[in-house]
């Protein structure tokens, strides 16, 4: 990600960050970039806090909603049963930040996911582990105890999975 600027609301469930976001948006020629884990997902406004709780003029496009004329990314991107870790939301992520920047706005991003936040800015690594699907169904077959056990031989050996 480049050097450009960009503002971060980052905070608890219901602490009003995005209300302080779009009002930073408007002050500031912005565009809010949600860093959420669920208000990415289609059909989850309830329990999410996307749904705007005053007398808010919304918009819902695809991909993102326009609240009070203000742009809010990554709303409503994903159905809920497709998955989405970390990575992938910073896949995603980072190119909507390229683009709100080359529209010449300023990036807000906004939300409590701070993994997802962390990962986007370049602050935490992730292991680069590829897929493996054969191990995923081996391990799904065994019951906790066999897993802990199988775990507990392989730490005592000093073995990766």
């Amino acid at each position: 990600m480049s050097q450009n600027p960009l503002v971060v609301v980052c905070g608890p469930t219901a602490a009003g960050k995005t209300s302080l976001a779009l009002g930073l948006g408007r002050t500031f020629n912005g565009e809010l970039v949600s860093v959420d884990s669920r208000q990415v997902y289609k059909g989850m406004g309830i329990g999410t806090g996307k749904e705007p709780i005053s007398d808010s003029k919304v918009e819902r496009r695809e991909g993102y909603w326009v609240v009070d004329g203000i742009k809010i990314h990554l709303y409503d991107v994903l159905v809920p049963s497709e998955g989405l870790n970390v990575v992938q939301f910073a896949q995603i992520a980072g190119p909507v930040i390229e683009r709100v920047w080359a529209r010449g706005k300023l990036p807000i991003l906004v939300g409590g996911s701070g993994l997802y936040l962390e990962v986007l800015l370049g602050k935490v690594g992730v292991a680069k582990v590829p897929q493996n699907p054969q191990l995923r169904e081996e391990l799904a077959g065994l019951p906790n105890e066999g897993l802990l056990s199988r775990l507990r031989g392989r730490l005592r050996a000093g073995r990766d999975y």
